[in-house]
């Protein structure tokens, strides 16, 4: 999907994106603390069972499990080296429950930990996990790239310093572009954010606004 045709999809009335991920995969037993994108790559059915679930219910998009298929956080389950495998897997699954009357997202967010002075992840390091992951997942072929339930808004400032860089742009030019926005906690964490991807990586004018509630 390029971006004017999702801005066309946009323009011809609300998207719906789909419901709780996490907790519905514990329901279909998945146990905690271990790493959720490796459980749904070996246990197909349950994610497909869902995301076909809420495709049939109405939603318009749908979020590949992706969630924290980032070098740093795969690392801490000793997997880092299968950031590409897990990428393109869990898109798959997605795509293959909603085949394409729904919109696939891939989806990122937060390692974790705070980046400096907050913490101590450093820029550098951030700005490459996510580099990384946003190439595997355009190369996937997801419809469009959300950022989502980042610690804390400092994280965002990786995301704009990528506006311009010419990463992938030949596989990156079918994304998609959405953004959406929910305030901030009494504690000054980010609840919520959907970064312009697309559009921070290559410089692009922002005109697809999609809203949550």
């Amino acid at each position: 999907m390029t971006k004017e045709d999702l801005t066309k999809r946009l323009g011809n009335g609300t998207l719906i994106l789909d419901g709780a991920t996490g907790s519905n995969l514990m329901k279909a037993g998945m146990p905690k603390g271990i790493c959720t994108e490796q459980w749904v790559a070996e246990h197909p059915d349950a994610i497909m069972e869902l995301q076909k679930a809420y495709a049939e219910a109405g939603s318009d998009i749908v979020y590949a499990p992706t969630f924290m298929a980032n070098p740093l956080s795969l690392a801490t389950h000793g997997l880092a080296a299968e950031t590409e495998r897990l990428n393109h897997t869990l898109v798959g699954l997605s795509r293959k429950a909603v085949g394409d009357q729904v919109l696939v997202a891939g989806d990122l967010t937060t390692t974790g930990k705070l980046m400096e002075p907050l913490g101590p992840m450093k820029y550098e390091d951030l700005y490459e996990s996510y580099k990384k992951q946003i190439s595997c997942l355009a190369d996937a072929g997801v419809d469009l790239l959300v950022a989502e339930t980042m610690l804390a808004s400092n994280e965002i400032t990786v995301f704009n310093a990528l506006q311009g860089n010419q990463l992938r742009e030949d596989e990156l030019q079918q994304s998609g572009t959405v953004q959406v926005y929910q305030p901030f906690g009494r504690d000054g964490r980010q609840q919520y954010l959907v970064q312009l991807i697309r559009n921070a990586l290559l410089g692009y004018d922002r005109d697809a606004l999609l809203v949550a509630a």
